[in-house]
């Protein structure tokens, strides 16, 4: 159920003011050469620990809490990688879990909680899966009055931050900015139409320690930086190929961060050694405590923080 938008509120008007803070980058649409180290495949699907045979990873996230990260299947499986996924399988085992349902996207919303949030297609929702259990909350937002799209087209793409949740559609390259509310209603915030305009949207990532989101674009093999406002900030070349999700893990004291992709083909793969600018601190115009993002609220009651 998508609840009426209402008047602006505080969490609207801190928004408001964060987005006003982010300038347009210099050259940005240029695609610059990919600026990390090469990569390295983790778990390789059927070796020994890695993943199971037959799952095609479409999204994935790195679980600050737990140390852990987590992919999901379209096939309707989500699988957790305990260690450290610096090498092949025999630095980490997975634990795979099949729910159901066609996955194509995962998101963090609590890090101090074992629940992420997992973005489905054919229907467009969100549902929630707890890791501690491994199984569905039961917790579930319908999505598909307002993105759904061509079959296998619609949700692509799912990442939580600043008290929202942003889910990319595939087809359009838009990315729609909900908040989900309790009895599984959301609200819609804003829809954004980056530009320059780039379709095939396969993954979104919102990176707290720079207070911007990175996206995915599988077809044309790019990655971009954008502004919560949805500016582009600059865009690379991204290696590999049939890439369907990412997460950043940033190393703010070397300026660097490791960057994991998603490949639709069974693989995924760790990438060192990105360039990253860490803000000193995170823009505060409405004078909320920093991690106090406690717009969204979902049946248990617990609000949905920053990746």
């Amino acid at each position: 159920m998508v609840a009426p938008p209402g008047r602006l509120g505080a969490r609207g008007r801190w928004l408001l003011g964060l987005l006003l803070l982010f300038p347009v980058a210099a050259g940005a649409g240029e695609v610059l050469p990919w600026p990390g180290a090469a990569g390295r495949e983790v778990g390789r699907r059927g070796a020994a620990g890695g993943l199971p045979v037959g799952v095609e990873p479409s999204g994935l996230v790195w679980h600050t809490g737990l140390g852990v990260l987590v992919v999901v299947g379209d096939g309707g499986s989500v699988s957790r990688l305990d260690g450290d996924g610096d090498g092949d399988g025999e630095h980490g085992h997975w634990t795979t879990w099949h729910p159901g349902g066609d996955l194509e996207a995962i998101a963090l919303g609590d890090p101090a909680a074992s629940v992420v949030l997992l973005g489905s297609e054919d229907p467009d929702a969100v549902v929630e899966f707890d890791l501690g259990r491994g199984t569905l909350t039961g917790s579930e937002w319908d999505l598909s009055s307002i993105m759904t799209g061509d079959e296998n087209r619609g949700l692509e793409a799912l990442t939580a931050g600043a008290g929202l949740v942003f889910a990319g559609h595939q087809g359009s390259g838009k990315i729609y900015v909900f908040s989900l509310l309790s009895a599984g209603e959301v609200e819609l915030q804003s829809v954004l139409s980056p530009l320059p305009e780039r379709t095939d949207l396969s993954g979104l990532h919102f990176d707290r320690a720079t207070g911007s989101i990175f996206s995915i674009h599988d077809a044309d093999n790019v990655i971009r930086q954008m502004s919560l406002d949805g500016t582009v900030l600059q865009e690379f070349a991204l290696p590999g190929d049939e890439q369907e999700g990412l997460t950043v893990v940033p190393d703010c004291a070397r300026g660097q961060a490791v960057i994991f992709v998603a490949q639709d083909s069974g693989q995924v793969w760790r990438y060192p050694g990105f360039p990253l600018t860490c803000s000193p601190a995170r823009p505060n115009p409405a004078g909320l405590p920093v991690g106090s993002d406690s717009a969204n609220v979902h049946q248990q009651g617990a609000p949905v923080k920053d990746q």
